[in-house]
C-alpha cells in the first residue's frame, strides 16, 4: 500500500513509500522510483524498486512519510519516517535517511 510520495528535485520523477503490515507477518517497506514521462501514454506505470525491507532483518517499522532533497554535495537524500501511533508496546518512531545513486 502506498503511504506517501514525493517529487524529486527537477520534477521529472517521483518516489513512493509503500508499506506492508498484516500480522503475523512483520512490517515491511519499499521505495519505488517512477519517471513522469511514462504518464503521457495513459498506461500504468511500473516503477523501479530501489529497496524492499522487512523486520527483523531491517530496522524499520510502520513507515508512513517520505521527503526528498539534494544534499550539500548534490546527492539525492531520501528521508522516511514512522511513528508509534501512541502504541509504544508495538510500534516505534524511526527516521531513516538514504543516499541514492543516480
Amino acid at each position: 500500500m502506498v503511504t506517501d510520495m514525493a517529487l524529486l528535485p527537477g520534477g521529472e520523477k517521483f518516489m513512493t513509500l509503500e508499506r506492508s503490515f498484516s500480522p503475523p507477518t512483520p512490517p515491511g517497506m519499499a521505495l519505488r522510483l517512477f519517471d513522469l514521462s511514462g504518464t503521457q501514454d495513459g498506461e500504468p506505470l511500473a516503477g523501479e524498486v530501489l529497496i524492499e525491507a522487512r523486520q527483523p532483518i531491517y530496522g524499520i517499522d510502520n513507515m508512513e512519510g517520505i521527503a526528498i532533497h539534494r544534499g550539500s554535495d548534490g546527492s539525492l537524500v531520501v528521508t522516511v519516517i514512522s511513528d508509534d501511533n501512541f502504541n509504544r508496546a508495538l510500534q516505534r518512531t524511526i527516521i531513516l535517511q538514504f543516499a541514492v545513486r543516480e
